[in-house]
């Protein structure tokens, strides 16, 4: 999968957070630009932050990447979905926490919304909210984000770049009129 971009504390906080020994536990997640039959797309709103992300999270042991994206969208969403193409990838070096995360990101439509979202109890005290919107009206609500938390800052930068690098793949592929028929 093709790297889109590394983000660091310097891009996110404007200073370097010291890692002395460059050594990094790792993380990998999967993320979606997850389209339903309308062409709008699901974003998350972090309300505890004041910002947003895409749908997904982290690998559980034994999971693949794709696996791992069908347990986050059935947890956040309640859905089933086809994964039906690639964004890219981007890794976030977080030296606060020693972490290098790898988070991998496809396009996905919804095939069956045939449950409620079972959210951790951590997304809940956060106030995880669903909202369908255009990738527009998505990109303009990140620009708005202005999170102060340290993490939610690499979740911005990192969220607002796939959307940006999808919304550029969907004009090529047109995927918002296979997604309407």
């Amino acid at each position: 999968m093709k790297l889109i971009k590394e983000i660091r504390d310097s891009d996110i906080i404007n200073k370097v957070i010291p890692n002395p020994k460059e050594k990094y536990s790792y993380r990998v997640a999967a993320r979606t630009i997850l389209i339903n039959s309308t062409g709008k797309i699901a974003i998350l709103e972090i309300k505890k932050h004041g910002c947003h992300k895409l749908p997904g999270g982290g690998l559980e042991e034994g999971e693949d990447i794709k696996q791992a994206l069908k347990r986050e969208i059935k947890e956040e969403i309640g859905a089933e979905i086809e994964i039906i193409g690639e964004v890219g990838m981007i890794i976030e070096y977080k030296n606060k926490y020693n972490q290098k995360q790898t988070s991998y990101c496809y396009l996905a439509k919804i095939k069956n919304i045939n449950a409620k979202p079972s959210l951790t109890r951590e997304e809940k005290e956060a106030g995880l909210t669903l909202r369908w919107v255009s990738i527009e009206d998505a990109l303009k609500l990140f620009e708005e984000d202005s999170p102060k938390e340290y993490t939610a800052r690499f979740i911005r930068l990192r969220d607002y770049t796939f959307l940006l690098e999808a919304k550029k793949l969907l004009k090529s592929i047109k995927i918002f009129e296979d997604c309407k028929s």
